[in-house]
């Protein structure tokens, strides 16, 4: 009888070992990626806040700028700072499957950039399902943004068609896999709280926001280490019900 159960507490003990271990490439992959992302969005930044009257009262129209200023950020964020997660995806699932990986931050980088382009075309298609979706009810929007968890470090993986194969991955285990992305969300909410703490007293500038923004691009690079550790275990277990459904249908022949 096999177990369908992935150890959540196990899982996340085996990615901090991976990201503790291997520290320095991972955080000087995060910091290479994190600089240009961080200088483009002071420079839009800059853009938005030279077009504003400090004298001025914000109206309601100015809130929904503001909205759609911080919608900007964290569409930069995402564009460009996937390719530091592209990167650590498939360093890790080396260290994971090997034992080892002697790449440097630059070459992981490298990887992330060259699997850019083929991970933007998948999750542009993912992102409109799940939009449509959305549109018509929130819940289906949740239901096809859970299949749709492991778009990403399929393509990491080198593995085609990652829309269809993520799917695979998340049939039956649908509840499993919510749970595991909302904890590892929980967990990265909660590392940039407690990163965030130190700053709060400083006094608030271009320097230390950046500084903020590098110390927590780097702590929070354990949950994509996490979730790149709990794909690779909900693949190794797929394959083994596979197989063991392979074996009871062969066992089912030799008795007939």
């Amino acid at each position: 009888m096999i177990n369908t159960r992935i150890p959540v507490s196990e899982t996340l003990g085996t990615a901090f070992e991976l990201w503790k271990k291997n520290f320095v490439p991972i955080a000087l992959t995060v910091v290479i990626v994190f600089i240009p992302v961080q200088i483009l969005i002071e420079i839009t930044a800059q853009a938005f806040e030279a077009s504003r009257d400090p004298n001025t009262i914000v109206t309601a129209d100015e809130w929904q700028g503001l909205r759609i200023e911080s919608q900007l950020y964290n569409l930069i964020r995402q564009l460009i700072g996937v390719i530091a997660t592209l990167g650590i995806y498939n360093y890790t699932f080396s260290l994971y499957r090997e034992g080892s990986d002697d790449r440097d931050a630059p070459e992981i980088v490298r990887f992330g950039v060259k699997k850019w382009p083929e991970n933007f075309i998948n999750t542009l298609v993912a992102g409109l399902i799940i939009l449509a979706f959305t549109l018509l009810l929130i819940i289906p929007g949740i239901y096809k943004a859970v299949q749709y968890s492991f778009v990403s470090p399929l393509v990491a993986d080198g593995e085609e068609e990652p829309l269809e194969k993520s799917k695979a991955l998340v049939k039956e285990k649908w509840f499993d896999v919510f749970g595991m992305v909302l904890l590892i969300f929980i967990i990265a909410f909660s590392i940039e709280l407690i990163i965030a703490i130190p700053f709060v007293a400083l006094p608030e500038n271009i320097i230390i926001t950046f500084l903020f923004g590098i110390a927590s691009a780097v702590a929070t690079s354990y949950t994509t280490v996490a979730v790149a550790v709990y794909y690779l275990r909900l693949k190794e277990l797929k394959q083994r019900m596979k197989d063991s459904e392979l074996l009871n249908e062969t066992g089912l022949e030799r008795t007939v």
